[in-house]
C-alpha cells in the first residue's frame, strides 16, 4: 500500500489518501470526501509512518485520471501561493489538466518563408531578443512590435513549438487575433474568462489535439495544457491588469518559463520602471508603419471650454476623429455641499460616492451601496450641491449638447459589459460611423484607429498621488499610451490638460528619458526596484483590534531590524465597514527568507511583495 497527500482542487485542502498502485506526483485522481466524488492532484509521495493517524482510516482514491499537472507549472502554482500569501485553493485556481495524446499534427513543414518584411531595425531587433531567454521588447508606438512577435511564433512553429501571447484585457484580443489569423489562420484562439463552457472545452480539446498552437488570452492563459509550450510573449507589460486578484500573473509567467528553460518577451512602448531596470532592454525606435508627426498642446484651463469644443468640430470638418481620456467612468465623481463643503462618503467605506443622474442615485464602488440623490445637504440642509470632478458620461453628454452633429458613444466598462458590444464599438469607429469617443483607460489599451488625429486628455493631475510613489510612472505610461492612438495615418494631435506643464514637457516625447530620471530618483531614496519593500494590511470590524494588530507588527518588524516607512491607517481607511491598517517597510532580504519569517502574519494581514497599489 502506497500513500499520498492530496490537493483537493475545490477548497485547497491536503488529505491523506492511499492508493494500490505508484501514482505520480501531479496527477489528478478522484477521492471521496462525505459520500461526494471530488477533483484532486496528488501533492506528495509520504510514507507509512509520516501518517498522523490510524492506518485502517486512511480511504483508497476512488480513480487515478490520465490527466496530470507538470512538474513545472506545480512548482509554479507552489511559488505564488508563498509569493502572495494566498492559500493553495486561490493559487491552484489558475490550474489546467494536461493529458499527453500522441497526435500527427506536426505542422513545421508548412511554415518555409515569413510572409512579412521586416525593416532593418525590426530584424536587428528579433536577432537580439533570439540571445535571450528574457528580454524587454521596447518599441515606441508604429515601430511594429507586433510584425516582431508574429515572426518569433513563426519560428517557433517551425519547431513545432507552442506559444501564449499574454494581454491584459479582453477588449485587446479580438483586434491581435484578427491580425494573426491572417498570418497563422485555424492555429490562433482566444482564451479568456468570458468564454462560454462549450467555447473552452473546444480550445481545450484543439490545444490537446495539437490543432490550436497559439493562444492570445488573459490571466488563465498562461497554465493552458500545451505539450510543447516554447514562447510567451507579455504585450502591454506595462499595465496593472497584469496583477489579477492581487496575485502577479507576469511574475508567475516569467517563473514558469524559467523552470520551462523557454523564452520570454515582454513588450510595450511604455515599459515599467522594474522592467526596464531589471532585464535586458532591446530598443525600437524607428517607425515601421508610415505614421506622420504628432503635435503635443498643453491646456492648463481645466474642463470641456470653448476652444476645445472648436478643436473638436474642426477636426470633425476635416472627416477625422477624434477621442476623449477621462479618468472617471459615468458621472461626476461626488456631491459636495457648497455651503458647509460637506462631500457625500458611503457609510460603509471611506470613500466618495459617485452620482449617476440618469438612474437618480448615488453609489460606492467598493461595496455597491446605494441611495438617492438628495435634494438638500444631510449636515446643514442647504439645497446647495455641486458635483465635483466629472466622468464620461456627463462629458459625453456635454459634447452631444454642444455637437449634436456629431455621432458620440462612451466607450467604458459601464456602457461595454461584453465583447459583442465592444466589438461592434471598434468596428464602428473603424468604419467612421462613430465621430467620436468619450471614455477611460479602455482607449489606451492597443486599439488600432487609422483615422483618428485628435486625443483630448483630461483630468490626469489627480492620479499623482502621494501615497504610491509609482503614480509619476502610471500617470506618464498611461498619457503616452492615450497620445499613441492618434496620428497612425495623418498628422495627430494630442492636447494634455495639465498643471504639471514642466513634467510633461520634460519626457512626454521621450519616455526612456523618464525612466532614467526615474531610475536615478529611486537610487537615490532605495526605493524598488534598488530595494524590496513589503505591504500588510489588515481589515476588521473592530477599530481598536485591528489597530492593536498593527501596532504588534510594528513591534516585530522593529526587533528584527527591518525599515518601517509607512505604518497606521491606509488612504482607504473603511471598506464594507471594516476598518483598514496597514505597514509598509523596506528590506533586502531574499523572498524566501521574508515568506518563512511573516508567514504567521498571514491570518490576520493581507501581505503583498512590492504591491501595485498603496490604497
Amino acid at each position: 500500500m502506497l500513500f499520498f497527500n492530496i490537493l483537493i482542487i475545490k477548497n485547497g485542502n491536503i488529505f491523506t489518501y492511499s492508493s494500490f498502485r505508484k501514482l505520480e506526483i501531479g496527477q489528478y485522481v478522484q477521492i471521496k470526501i462525505r459520500n461526494r466524488i471530488l477533483c484532486g492532484i496528488v501533492f506528495k509521495e509520504i510514507q507509512a509512518d509520516e501518517v498522523n493517524f490510524p492506518l485502517e482510516k486512511v480511504k483508497n482514491i476512488v480513480k487515478a485520471t490520465k490527466y496530470f499537472l507538470p512538474k513545472e507549472h506545480l512548482e509554479t502554482l507552489i511559488f505564488a501561493k508563498n509569493w502572495h500569501f494566498i492559500n493553495f485553493r486561490s493559487a491552484f485556481q489558475f490550474a489546467k489538466p494536461h493529458r499527453k495524446i500522441k497526435t500527427k499534427n506536426n505542422i513545421s513543414k508548412h511554415f518555409n518563408n515569413f510572409p512579412i518584411k521586416l525593416s532593418e531595425s525590426q530584424n536587428k531587433a528579433f536577432k537580439e531578443l533570439k540571445e535571450h531567454q528574457i528580454s524587454l521588447l521596447f518599441g515606441d508606438t508604429g515601430t511594429g512590435k507586433t510584425e516582431i512577435y508574429q515572426k518569433l511564433i513563426f519560428e517557433n512553429l517551425q519547431k513545432n513549438l507552442d506559444s501564449i501571447i499574454l494581454v491584459p484585457e479582453i477588449n485587446i484580443i479580438p483586434q491581435l487575433q484578427t491580425r494573426f489569423k491572417k498570418i497563422f489562420g485555424d492555429l490562433v484562439e482566444g482564451w479568456h474568462a468570458k468564454l462560454t463552457k462549450k467555447t473552452r472545452q473546444k480550445v481545450l480539446k484543439n490545444i490537446y489535439l495539437g490543432k490550436t498552437k497559439i493562444i492570445i488570452g488573459t490571466a488563465g492563459s498562461v497554465f493552458l495544457p500545451f505539450q510543447n509550450l516554447g514562447l510567451i510573449i507579455i504585450d502591454e507589460e506595462h499595465s496593472d491588469s497584469f496583477n489579477f486578484l492581487n496575485i502577479n500573473i507576469k511574475n508567475l509567467a516569467i517563473f514558469l518559463a524559467s523552470k520551462l528553460k523557454i523564452r520570454v518577451v515582454l513588450g510595450s512602448a511604455t515599459p515599467t520602471v522594474r522592467s526596464y531596470y531589471k532585464f535586458p532592454v532591446i530598443r525600437l525606435k524607428e517607425k515601421y508603419h508610415q505614421t506622420s508627426s504628432k503635435k503635443f498642446l498643453i491646456d492648463t484651463k481645466y474642463g470641456l471650454h470653448k476652444n476645445l469644443i472648436n478643436k473638436i468640430k474642426d477636426n470633425w470638418e476635416k472627416q477625422n476623429q477624434t477621442i476623449v481620456f477621462v479618468p472617471i467612468k459615468s458621472n461626476f465623481k461626488y456631491l459636495q455641499c457648497k455651503n458647509c463643503q460637506k462631500i457625500e462618503v458611503c457609510p460603509y467605506c471611506s470613500i466618495y460616492l459617485s452620482v449617476y443622474f440618469q438612474k437618480g442615485i448615488m453609489k460606492c464602488n467598493k461595496c455597491g451601496y446605494k441611495t438617492v440623490i438628495p435634494q438638500v445637504c444631510n449636515q446643514c440642509q442647504a439645497p446647495e450641491l455641486s458635483v465635483s470632478v466629472f466622468g464620461t458620461l456627463q462629458i459625453a453628454e456635454e459634447l452631444k449638447t454642444a455637437l449634436p452633429e456629431l455621432n458620440i458613444e462612451v466607450f467604458d466598462t459601464d456602457n461595454i459589459k461584453n465583447l459583442t458590444k465592444l466589438n461592434k464599438i471598434v468596428k464602428d469607429f473603424q468604419n467612421k460611423k462613430i465621430d467620436l469617443l468619450v471614455g477611460t483607460q479602455m482607449l489606451s489599451k492597443g486599439h488600432d484607429f487609422p483615422n483618428l488625429t485628435l486625443a483630448i486628455i483630461l483630468g490626469t493631475d489627480f492620479m499623482f498621488n502621494i501615497n504610491d510613489f509609482q503614480s509619476y510612472e502610471k500617470t506618464l505610461s498611461l498619457v503616452t499610451q492615450i497620445a499613441g492612438r492618434s496620428g497612425r495615418k495623418d498628422e495627430g494631435t494630442i492636447i494634455l490638460q495639465t498643471k504639471n506643464k514642466d513634467f510633461y514637457k520634460e519626457f512626454i516625447k521621450d519616455y526612456e528619458l523618464f525612466l532614467k530620471f526615474e531610475l536615478n530618483n529611486r537610487q537615490i531614496t532605495n526605493f524598488p526596484p534598488f530595494s524590496t519593500f513589503v505591504r500588510f494590511l489588515i481589515e476588521d470590524k473592530s477599530k481598536d483590534w485591528a489597530f492593536e494588530q498593527v501596532k504588534k507588527l510594528a513591534d516585530f518588524v522593529q526587533k528584527n531590524d527591518f525599515e518601517i516607512i509607512n505604518y497606521g491607517e491606509a488612504p482607504i481607511s473603511k471598506i464594507e465597514n471594516k476598518y483598514r491598517f496597514h505597514l509598509i517597510l523596506r528590506t533586502d532580504l531574499h523572498w524566501q527568507k521574508l515568506i518563512k519569517l511573516f508567514q504567521p502574519f498571514q491570518k490576520d494581514f493581507k501581505i503583498e511583495i512590492n504591491p501595485n497599489n498603496f490604497s
